[in-house]
């Protein structure tokens, strides 16, 4: 039942018998001429420039008796979806080309969908997997006071519900609850609008999905030459809100009260659940040829030739759970690249370069209050498995933090700050900013484990032996706590071999040459 025609003119083929009755046979290169999206989720087919349609019958069978055919020709019969009552007024608007602009030319040929801004931004459909926000029971959500914005602002603001209201991602509300809005400066010096839903997340029931560690995924690493990473454009807005759950999210402004229909950001369990959906996406290929964090995605090779199947295969899977990726974000077919902080090649794992300016601008700027000193630490904390013997060092800077307060300890150091912590400052600078290099953890390869035990830390040195000799893969310390510091030093020598074994226990009892 069509209600609406696509026309184009292609050469046919009459042929004696024609399977199942079907009027016509289609073949895919038309299919891809016509830029035709195919959803194997969910049986649908779209194109570029129509409405979504719904698959009645689709058929696959090989025509192997006629070579001048390709080797699979599909049987459509489709009619049109109704269309949802929450989608896009921009939907019925005829999408520019998307830009492809540093993109493979193959992998913009073959996967253009997946690099579609009009895609990215409409409103994606209900799912089984649609984010739910299950409350405490006797619990509703609060009713918050708006908090006093600048004209910059404002500015924003206003330009975000517009933006929003025009794509479907907000609706106005009547809901009982309320939450405040705020901004935060990107890197750019733009804002960023956040909704600051601590009051709604404080009585919201835990999903404990958990997100992977990123020190095991860069262990997968190993051996690859070929990196690509794609970075998901709107991730979180490729997730509904459960059906029923929208008043939850309403959120207050000047300029009226709105309700999310996606996911946002700020909701205590929306990592949980983008992070369930990305994996379910990629299942069968995660630890294989790609790692995913949230909305990055790394796809790792030890050849070009793997690497263009690779790709091909997370861009199918991409496509198919529609999910888009920002192509100026996105890197591919890179030596070197950087993934979640950390520089990553062939060799091994370095320190981002961006992040080593940084730690060499705290020299300028030193702390001036404990928030500061908690900032620098948390940092430093981040990249601790580049250092040796990090806890002793570092230990100054720990015990300036005593007597913190919901994690928290306000006002200035003053005359707190002295020898022992510059000390502690500068030989932390040093240390990050001689640019350490670690190895890739490699199974077949001898490992090396080195311990080291001071009055008041341990370390340890995990290395191993390759082609030019011993190099570390990872550096472990933590200080003694309680009534290990009076331990007497033997003890203390043994607690570093005992902590040491237990932290690389994965490493130790998954290499095949002890």
């Amino acid at each position: 039942r069509w209600n609406r025609t696509v026309s184009f003119t292609r050469p046919f083929v009459a042929i004696d018998r024609n399977p199942r009755d079907s009027p016509v046979l289609i073949g895919r290169p038309i299919l891809r001429d016509l830029r035709m999206v195919i959803y194997n989720h969910d049986a649908t087919w779209e194109f570029a420039r129509t409405p979504k349609l719904e698959v009645v019958s689709a058929h696959r069978f090989r025509t192997k008796d006629l070579a001048w055919l390709s080797a699979r020709v599909y049987e459509i019969r489709a009619h049109f979806r109704p269309p949802d009552p929450d989608q896009s007024p921009l939907d019925d608007i005829d999408p520019q080309p998307p830009d492809l602009t540093g993109l493979p030319a193959t992998l913009g040929k073959r996967h253009w969908a997946v690099f579609d801004n009009h895609r990215a931004n409409r409103l994606p459909p209900h799912r089984p997997t649609d984010h739910a926000i299950e409350l405490m029971p006797d619990k509703t959500p609060p009713y918050q006071r708006m908090y006093n914005l600048s004209p910059a602002e404002l500015r924003t603001l206003e330009e975000y519900i517009n933006d929003a209201l025009a794509k479907g991602l907000i609706r106005e509300s009547k809901s009982s609850a309320g939450a405040p809005i705020l901004f935060v400066p990107k890197k750019d010096g733009t804002l960023r609008l956040c909704v600051d839903y601590r009051g709604l997340n404080e009585m919201t029931v835990k999903n404990r999905h958990p997100l992977p560690l990123i020190s095991e995924l860069l262990d997968r690493l190993n051996g690859s030459k070929v990196f690509s990473k794609i970075d998901l454009k709107n991730a979180y807005y490729r997730i509904r809100i459960r059906e029923g759950d929208e008043w939850k999210t309403a959120f207050r402004t000047r300029y009226g009260h709105f309700e999310y229909l996606v996911m946002p950001f700020g909701l205590t369990n929306a990592p949980a659940t983008f992070q369930a959906y990305i994996n379910r996406a990629l299942r069968g290929y995660i630890d294989d040829f790609c790692v995913v964090y949230l909305d990055d995605i790394l796809i790792f090779s030890q050849s070009k030739e793997d690497h263009h199947r690779h790709l091909d295969l997370v861009c199918e899977r991409l496509q198919q759970f529609e999910l888009y990726a920002n192509a100026k974000k996105c890197s591919f077919y890179q030596t070197e690249i950087e993934f979640l902080g950390f520089i990553v090649n062939t060799k091994g794992l370095q320190m981002d370069p961006d992040r080593i300016k940084a730690v060499k601008d705290w020299l300028e700027h030193p702390p001036k209050t404990y928030r500061d000193v908690q900032v620098f630490l948390g940092f430093c904390n981040f990249y601790r498995r580049f250092i040796f013997g990090f806890s002793q060092v570092a230990k100054p800077l720990h015990e300036l933090m005593k007597g913190m307060v919901n994690g928290r300890k306000p006002g200035r150091i003053g005359t707190d700050w002295g020898k022992p912590q510059q000390e502690a400052f500068e030989t932390l600078i040093k240390r990050f900013t001689s640019e350490p290099v670690l190895r890739h953890y490699d199974p077949t390869k001898r490992l090396r484990l080195e311990t080291d035990a001071s009055q008041f830390a341990l370390a340890g040195i995990l290395s191993q032996l390759f082609n030019d000799g011993w190099h570390p893969i990872a550096y472990h310390s933590q200080k003694f706590k309680g009534a290990e510091i009076h331990y007497p030093i033997y003890d203390k020598e043994l607690m570093a071999i005992v902590a040491s074994f237990s932290h690389w226990r994965h490493y130790l009892e998954g290499t095949t040459d002890p």
